[in-house]
């Protein structure tokens, strides 16, 4: 019987092996009640996948977006498949909470999907939109390119983008009209969309999307101004979800984390067998890491890309 929500990851056929961390932590530790997705994109050898079937996984291929690699680069082209999860058979589930394979969950987050529509964090630094695209594409003519940037006039570009890296989806809400209007978007600004789907989404969700704190997509790792701000955060410990991108992923062995990741890695044999110890994060210490977070963006510069998050 399916819940009424999931957790949703992906992968492509060399890199199964990197999502058991993040399936093993966000049970273990995140204490996760629903389901769980793989989005598997492109694999062709089934034989990869039974490790998720025995596991009673659901793997969705995601080979409709297969011809996307002739017009992206293998490195944006497998992003795309994260819009699997607005077509409307993923209605079956009220909600799924997306995660990136680079994420290390530490507390409990089912909170997370109590949300009334499509939630997501702030982007490191909160960039503002227009960093999402780049200012040409070789592969555009200078007219193609002008008719393509004159179509994002009438969207808001000053404003700070989230990260598609976590997202709460209200699946429950999907439509053949969301997913077609993705769809176009993908269409008319692929060519400039420097992190593929995320610009897309950003786009789509435009002053339609529940702010999220900092703690949920955590970039403890990379985010300079915190760690050596006026106000220091000393240690990941407040991090819900920690998204380990700049400058080593966790499976990297120069990674600070990497001991962690082959901990859970070699522990996810034993997925759902293992107690759940995932604890609520005290809401004083969630304050206290947006606090910082807002205060040492503010302080070096960010403060017009800077509001207030409706979560709290």
């Amino acid at each position: 019987m399916s819940k009424s929500s999931a957790i949703a990851v992906l992968s492509d056929e060399g890199h199964l092996e990197m999502t058991k961390h993040i399936l093993y932590s966000s049970y273990v530790y995140g204490n996760w009640q629903g389901d769980y997705i793989l989005l598997a994109h492109n694999v062709r050898d089934q034989s990869k996948l039974q490790w998720f079937y025995d596991r009673g996984i659901e793997v969705l291929p995601t080979h409709e977006f297969a011809n996307v690699d002739e017009v992206f680069t293998p490195q944006t082209s497998i992003y795309y498949s994260k819009l699997r999860l607005f077509h409307p058979d993923c209605q079956r589930w009220n909600a799924i909470l997306y995660l990136d394979t680079d994420m290390i969950v530490q507390w409990d987050i089912n909170a997370l999907v109590d949300q009334k529509g499509f939630a997501a964090a702030y982007d490191c630094a909160r960039f503002p939109l227009i960093h999402q695209f780049s200012p040409r594409d070789s592969r555009l003519s200078e007219e193609e390119y002008a008719e393509v940037a004159r179509q994002l006039i009438g969207y808001q570009l000053s404003v700070p983008a989230f990260n598609a890296g976590m997202m709460v989806i209200d699946s429950r809400n999907n439509s053949i009209q969301r997913y077609e209007s993705l769809m176009n978007l993908v269409e008319r600004f692929k060519h400039i969309s420097t992190f593929g789907d995320q610009g897309i989404l950003n786009l789509y969700f435009q002053n339609r999307f529940i702010p999220l704190p900092y703690v949920y997509n955590d970039f403890f790792q990379s985010d300079a101004f915190n760690r050596d701000g006026l106000l220091k955060r000393n240690s990941c410990d407040d991090a819900v979800i920690l998204h380990l991108t700049y400058p080593h992923k966790p499976w990297n062995p120069e990674s600070s984390f990497h001991t962690r990741w082959l901990e859970y890695t070699k522990k996810s044999e034993y997925l759902f067998t293992t107690p759940q110890l995932g604890k609520s994060l005290p809401r004083w210490r969630l304050w206290r890491t947006e606090f910082i977070n807002a205060y040492n963006q503010y302080r070096t510069g960010l403060r017009k890309f800077w509001k207030k998050s409706d979560y709290l």
